[in-house]
């Protein structure tokens, strides 16, 4: 099963927006922060900071409160991290994260690079207007995972923010999760859009990034090519990763029809991920698959267009 919608909100699909591509300002705040007053910034920090310390007091969490005073939060993340959020008043970002290694072992270590980049999503994608605090609760999960996983993870954000060159579609780790793909309990919009229980669900945004030499989705009303959005399954037991579809079984029990053009998108994922299968070389011994799956649609997704223009 997969899910692969069109995007429906573009208000909302900018809060996602993440990174510019390459070539432009990629640590430019957007035109949303520029316009919000020191005041909101503020209190819209604050609040994310008090959010931090409920998620952190959750039970089963993976995370424990090292200190706190009025402006810091240390915390200890599973074994092999250790993190810093503040309030600095000085910086263009209020809200600051500072992550650091845990003295772990060689096996568990997050390398200073990735720590890096993990600092920067935060800064770009969680701690800016509108502040939502689903984003860094799912922010906070994407902190737990377990180190080879993280890597992984780590390594979409990089294309995210340094895209292929000659890639048919852009990625985006989605914090939240966007409206076109709410359906039923388990994926309603705006709530966080990364989950880890047995298995881990997280969703890909991907913007087409070069119109001419690809055949795109058309939305009804638009001739522009339009955003999907496609959540993937990861089983760390099996190493596996696959596309799920909350839409079409939300639609399928309560009698509505399903749009066309998700159909569309629905069975080109199937198609893109059942040649991944095909053809991907086994991976390294303890590498999970997720990236691999997120780099092969970003270079192969092809979806025809729902009408002729």
């Amino acid at each position: 099963e997969i899910i692969a919608c069109e995007e429906e909100s573009n208000s909302m699909a900018s809060q996602d927006s993440g990174f510019e591509l390459q070539g432009k300002n990629s640590t430019a705040r957007n035109s949303a922060d520029d316009m919000i007053s020191p005041l909101e910034g503020f209190l819209g920090s604050m609040s994310l900071r008090s959010h931090w310390v409920r998620v952190v007091n959750e039970a089963g969490s993976g995370m424990t409160i090292l200190s706190m005073d009025s402006a810091a939060v240390v915390t200890s993340i599973r074994s092999n991290l250790k993190c810093r959020l503040w309030l600095d008043l000085d910086k263009p970002f209020l809200l600051q994260l500072k992550l650091s290694e845990n003295g772990t072992s060689a096996a568990d270590a997050v390398l200073p690079k990735e720590i890096h980049t993990l600092e920067k999503f935060f800064a770009l994608k969680v701690a800016k207007y509108p502040y939502r605090p689903n984003a860094l609760t799912a922010f906070s999960r994407l902190l737990n995972l377990h180190t080879p996983i993280l890597h992984d993870m780590v390594e979409i954000i990089n294309l995210e923010m340094n895209p292929e060159i000659g890639w048919s579609w852009h990625p985006q780790l989605c914090m939240t999760i966007p409206p076109s793909v709410g359906a039923g309990p388990v994926a309603q919009p705006g709530t966080a859009a990364i989950a880890i229980k047995a298995k881990l669900l997280l969703f890909i945004k991907l913007t087409p990034c070069n119109v001419s030499s690809m055949t795109t989705l058309l939305g009804d009303d638009d001739t522009r090519p339009q955003p999907i959005v496609v959540s993937l399954l990861y089983n760390p037991q099996s190493n596996s990763t696959e596309p799920l579809d909350f839409l079409a079984q939300a639609r399928k029990s309560s009698g509505q029809p399903i749009p066309k053009h998700n159909q569309l998108v629905v069975s080109a994922v199937i198609e893109a991920m059942t040649k991944w299968h095909q053809v991907s070389p086994p991976q390294p011994k303890g590498k999970p698959t997720i990236s691999s799956a997120v780099r092969y649609l970003c270079a192969n997704l092809q979806i025809k267009p729902t009408r002729t223009v």
